[in-house]
């Protein structure tokens, strides 16, 4: 099978030695770096069954039925994400196109990612950089502790599992909701008591349109004024309901991952914990993302 590397920077993934391995396996590698606009006519022209290895930055993260009619005789699809809601997956199943994606490679990065974000929350740090560090009288809402708190989880795969651990180890009380997953080892309720029970609520569940829709049906108000919100999934937090309940003290604070690159920290008020999409992104997880994605290539290549 033919080899397509779409990327605009395949140096960052692919060693020499990668390179000469994935020769040896495909029919042909080729390389191409400008984007589908100016790659075109090599993907149109090509004439062999072909494995095409996708940096979603390569297409700015659109890769639906344009993008795929471009490429001919294309066969599998394979993926430098564990992301795979920006890819039109109906279109590739109706031409029988299988597609690959790299897995559980992240999901201790947002974990830890989300311990943080609980800790700062609960010391209230976003209010100590707003003031740029001046020491004032907390006497009247002093911080919280993590220790013994109940940690709520909603979806328990692989980042909500994990999640679910690292607060255990810490000293936690975790109970959960997911649709599938059971897990003995933590306490099982339904949605509307893990928001009551909730000292810190975690929203894990993998982005689908069920999930949307249960997500965007929250009962925020069960919500203790005690407790923090946070979500692994930028798009599944109501930010402005979130806000609005912070802004009348109603719930202690929250996090939210912002999509783009013009965060302003500064402009959310309270106990708003505002970053932009960095949870996943540690030296360890990308290795292990690279290391999956070059697996799942050869894989596929046979």
């Amino acid at each position: 099978m033919k080899l397509f590397i779409l990327s605009k920077n395949p140096e960052t993934y692919f060693s020499s030695r990668d390179m000469k391995l994935f020769r040896q396996k495909a029919t042909e590698v080729v390389v191409l770096t400008a984007g589908f606009t100016k790659d075109k006519e090599v993907l149109l022209a090509n004439n062999k069954p072909c494995l095409v290895a996708l940096d979603p930055d390569y297409s700015h993260w659109q890769f639906g039925k344009k993008e795929i009619d471009l490429i001919s005789r294309l066969k599998v699809v394979s993926l430098q994400t564990s992301s795979s809601d920006w890819v039109n997956q109906a279109y590739l199943k109706k031409k029988k196109i299988r597609l690959v994606y790299i897995e559980n490679v992240f999901a201790n990065a947002v974990a830890e990612w989300l311990v943080m974000s609980s800790l700062i929350l609960l010391r209230r740090v976003p209010l100590m950089i707003k003031s740029a560090f001046q020491q004032e009288d907390y006497t009247q809402n002093a911080f919280l502790e993590l220790e013994g708190k109940t940690v709520g989880i909603l979806g328990l795969g692989r980042i909500g599992t994990r999640t679910a651990e690292k607060f255990v180890g810490l000293g936690a009380k975790v109970i959960y909701w997911s649709r599938r997953t059971r897990d003995k080892r933590f306490s099982y309720k339904d949605i509307d008591e893990i928001l009551y029970q909730s000292d810190v609520l975690i929203i894990a569940l993998a982005k689908n349109s069920q999930t949307t829709k249960l997500i965007n049906n929250l009962n925020y108000d069960l919500l203790k004024p005690t407790s923090i919100v946070l979500s692994a999934e930028t798009t599944f937090i109501n930010q402005m309901k979130l806000q609005n309940l912070l802004n009348r003290n109603e719930i202690y604070g929250y996090a939210w991952e912002r999509e783009g690159i013009d965060v302003k920290f500064t402009s959310y008020k309270g106990n708003a914990w505002i970053t932009p999409q960095y949870a996943w992104f540690t030296q360890e997880a990308l290795s292990r993302g690279n290391d999956e994605w070059k697996r799942l290539i050869l894989q596929e290549l046979g």
